[in-house]
């Protein structure tokens, strides 16, 4: 005989040839099928069997209807410490979880049809233009995204003719000029190490230390730019080391 796999009417999960993966689940929809044939059978044996318990418990004192406000509070506050000591009901986690989700994604969609909330055009334009600033600032502190000198040079590779020298990429003809003389004639140059050397949160060129000499090439016109490169060398270690910006 072919065996097809089905889902068990109660749990969904897979099973052969069957109605219910085992007892338990069938034990659960046949018990609240027989509890509502009950409960129909009941109702039209006895129509106003509820409403007049309700109304002899309530002319009685009764029940429910017998007790006073505070009892009502009282008997509230008493099942509600009894439900947290013993982690049922509202403080079962099982069932704060799915209401938390059943609530959150209730409130997504009801902000989500009005346009309220996150989804209110002028809140994302807020959030964004703030989240934008952030990460500006992060990104300039640690040098990194757009602010990385090494993804820098990636953009001058894509916007401008570069030039190639040592597997080294130039955003400029004279700094590939310069490069290659003082490979060639003074000493090797090493990438990190005596060429686009890190100091502080910029980097230099070139650095000689067989000459304590720094070389910038920066052929845009810029008055503030040699005081603010002899700055930064003083301020990390290179306070005898001359300056020569080419432009």
């Amino acid at each position: 005989m072919v065996k097809f796999k089905r889902k068990c009417e109660y749990c969904r999960k897979l099973t052969t040839n069957k109605k219910y993966c085992s007892n338990k689940c069938k034990g659960h929809i046949v018990g609240k099928i027989s509890g509502k044939i009950g409960g129909e059978r009941t109702r039209a044996l006895y129509p106003n069997l509820f409403s007049e318990n309700a109304i002899l418990n309530k002319k009685n004192k009764v029940g429910l209807c017998g007790m006073t406000h505070k009892e009502h509070v009282k008997a509230g506050r008493k099942g509600a410490e009894i439900n947290k000591k013993n982690k049922t009901g509202f403080y079962d986690s099982k069932i704060q979880s799915m209401g938390g989700k059943i609530g959150g994604y209730n409130s997504q969609k009801t902000l989500k049809k009005l346009k309220l909330g996150f989804y209110d055009p002028k809140v994302q334009s807020m959030g964004g233009k703030k989240g934008w600033k952030k990460t500006n600032e992060t990104n300039k502190k640690n040098n990194t995204s757009v602010y990385n000198p090494e993804i820098q040079r990636m953009g001058l590779l894509a916007s401008r003719q570069t030039i190639i020298v040592d597997k080294l990429v130039f955003p400029s003809r004279p700094e590939a000029e310069i490069y290659f003389c003082i490979n060639e004639q003074i000493e090797t140059l090493i990438y990190k190490k005596n060429y686009e050397v890190s100091v502080g949160r910029k980097r230099i060129d070139f650095i000689i230390k067989k000459y304590k000499c720094a070389i910038e090439v920066h052929p845009v016109k810029d008055d503030n730019y040699f005081n603010f490169r002899r700055s930064i060398l003083d301020n990390n270690d290179y306070k005898n080391y001359n300056l020569v910006v080419i432009k």
